[in-house]
């Protein structure tokens, strides 16, 4: 029986294997650079996320120092406040007045007491200080 498939020559399977490989440098090519792309975006995805919380943080300090200036506007829209602050500030009284300090004494000033040890005790802080 005759085959009526065409015969191809070896010139024509050498180029068929250059275009395959050919191809197959393209497509890593091509996939090389989607990855390297892809880790790309995913860095700046990653930084955006950071600088968004720091932001956030600003912004939640902002909002309470704002809060507080405005407290310190209404306290010296006063006289009362302009009083107190000026008080607080400079340290000045009304005639007759006096000033009261209290001081307290510090934990640190009474001297601790040696703790009785027992002989191991002793031997592990000599030997281990």
């Amino acid at each position: 029986m005759r085959d009526f498939a065409k015969h191809t020559g070896p010139r024509r399977q050498k180029l068929r294997l250059l275009a395959g490989v050919v191809g197959i440098i393209v497509l890593g090519f091509i996939t090389f650079e989607a990855a390297h792309a892809a880790w790309g975006m995913y860095g700046k995805f990653a930084e955006a996320a950071g600088d968004n919380a720091t932001a956030e943080q600003n912004l939640s300090q902002l909002t309470a120092e704002e809060a507080q200036m405005s407290a310190e506007v209404v306290a010296l829209s006063s006289e009362r406040g302009q009083e107190a602050a000026l008080r607080q500030t400079y340290g000045v009284a009304l005639p007759g007045e006096g000033e009261i300090q209290i001081i307290e004494e510090s934990p640190s000033s009474t001297p601790p007491q040696p703790q009785q040890q027992n002989f191991f005790a002793r031997l592990w802080h000599a030997l281990f200080p």
